[in-house]
């Protein structure tokens, strides 16, 4: 059945979506030297709960100048086809505090489903201060046509840093998958 209506289990529209390969696949776009890093997570100080999902996570350490920004190409997309955009992000400064993170998640060449669309705050299930809070990310969008494009920032818009230089942003499990919608 899944075959027959265009879905499989493995996801093919992001290359490196987990950053097992670094940051092939990726344009990077940090704000200065170093301000963007793959980061092993066994080196986290986060050791319990049920994230981050791999055994890498991409770090981005926020500046004052500007902001730093990743992003990538997704494809073979079903022209009018429901997907969803999901991904966890951790403030490494502040790890266990339960906040939305200032971040910005933009796509574009898709239609938003921005009613659809959310960001919530999951608690690790550890204990003390190796109990991490990460925020859910996700976008439900229409594809247009068979390309869209994500871009992730640790800035909340163009404009506005909010939050602290120095603090640093950690994102993992970055994936698009199709939606199954009832005719």
């Amino acid at each position: 059945m899944s075959a027959a209506h265009g879905y499989s289990l493995v996801l093919k529209h992001l290359q490196n979506p987990g950053f097992a390969a670094g940051t092939s696949g990726w344009t990077i776009a940090a704000a200065e030297p170093g301000s963007i890093q793959v980061r092993k997570t066994v080196e986290l100080p986060i050791k319990k709960g049920y994230l981050p999902k791999g055994d890498h996570v991409l770090a981005m350490r926020r500046k004052d100048a500007k902001p730093n920004h990743i992003s990538q190409d997704f494809r073979d997309l079903k022209p009018g086809g429901l997907y969803s955009l999901r991904l966890y992000s951790c403030d490494l400064t502040d790890p266990a505090t339960r906040k939305k993170h200032a971040q910005s998640v933009s796509l574009e060449g898709v239609t938003l489903l921005g009613e659809r669309s959310r960001q919530d705050i999951q608690q690790g299930d550890g204990a003390g201060r190796n109990t991490a809070c990460w925020n859910y990310t996700y976008r439900v969008f229409r594809a247009v046509t068979d390309r869209g494009r994500i871009e992730i920032s640790d800035w909340m818009d163009a404009a506005t840093p909010g939050g602290p230089s120095g603090q640093e942003t950690l994102f993992d499990f970055v994936q698009v998958q199709p939606l199954f919608e009832a005719e």
